[in-house]
């Protein structure tokens, strides 16, 4: 999984090339393709958005689409799903929601030292 930035083209499956942000709108206006999850727990609990995504060219790469539920702040992430994994929302949302592992160690180091 990749960050990507709104103006990142992307071939769609019928062959339409877009930027991030023109596939939001395309995507977004139907709310019935957006669904509410969870990207994991963070300090403050449950980090909450709507995702949404969509195919592109390449059957093994998809656009992650992540809206704050409050704010309505976008970010993009363009996914890889190996040959045989399962693709389900669920799991490129929890995927997307993952922290570096450097982060933990920061935190129980900073959390060891105090």
């Amino acid at each position: 999984m990749l960050r990507v930035p709104s103006n990142f083209h992307v071939t769609l499956a019928r062959g339409v090339t877009l930027t991030c942000a023109e596939a939001v709108s395309r995507l977004l206006k139907d709310k019935r393709r957006q669904e509410v999850r969870s990207a994991g727990k963070g300090s403050k609990g449950d980090r909450w958005y709507a995702w949404a995504w969509t195919g592109t060219a390449s059957p093994r790469h998809h656009l992650l689409i992540r809206r704050h539920i409050k704010a309505g702040e976008l970010a993009f992430c363009y996914c890889y799903v190996p040959e045989g994994q399962i693709l389900t929302p669920t799991r490129l949302a929890r995927a997307a929601g993952l922290r570096w592992p450097v982060e933990k160690i920061s935190s129980s180091a900073r959390t060891a030292s105090a």
